[in-house]
């Protein structure tokens, strides 16, 4: 078969989406609301808002309003006030969201080495490499 990158690539993310979706089913969270855990966690010490994190999601507004609005009444997250600007408000996992992530990591990791397990260490990084400039490519571009 001839398949082309947009085909590929969308095929690729809905099957790893579809198996992290099912393997966080029995955490009670979604793979965008492990994903929201993990950058407020990997930021942690820097103030991180809505709308950085609906960038760093690439997603939108309305994507991210209702997405945390669940975390929050699901005691994953709390909107805090800004230090710096107090019209400003920024998000904070709570105990319980880092349990839940420290929970969900080890899946996350074990299925990005599964789907990563046919490539040795050269082309692995190789493969995150150009996909990473791909991706910030199509960034800077569109």
């Amino acid at each position: 078969k001839n398949r082309r990158l947009p085909p590929l690539l969308r095929s690729c993310w809905i099957k790893l989406n579809t198996t992290f979706q099912k393997r966080l089913l029995p955490f009670g969270i979604t793979p965008d609301q492990y994903t929201a855990l993990r950058w407020i966690y990997e930021r942690c010490g820097e103030e991180t808002n809505q709308v950085t994190l609906a960038a760093l999601m690439f997603t939108d507004a309305n994507n991210i309003s209702g997405l945390l609005s669940r975390m929050v009444k699901s005691g994953l997250i709390k909107r805090m006030v800004s230090s710096s600007d107090h019209r400003m408000k920024y998000l904070k996992i709570t105990p319980a969201g880092l349990k839940k992530f420290n929970a969900t990591r080890p899946v996350a990791l074990s299925l990005e080495e599964e789907v990563l397990a046919g490539l040795n260490t050269a082309d692995k990084e190789t493969f995150l490499h150009l996909l990473n400039r791909l991706s910030s490519d199509l960034h800077h571009s569109v």
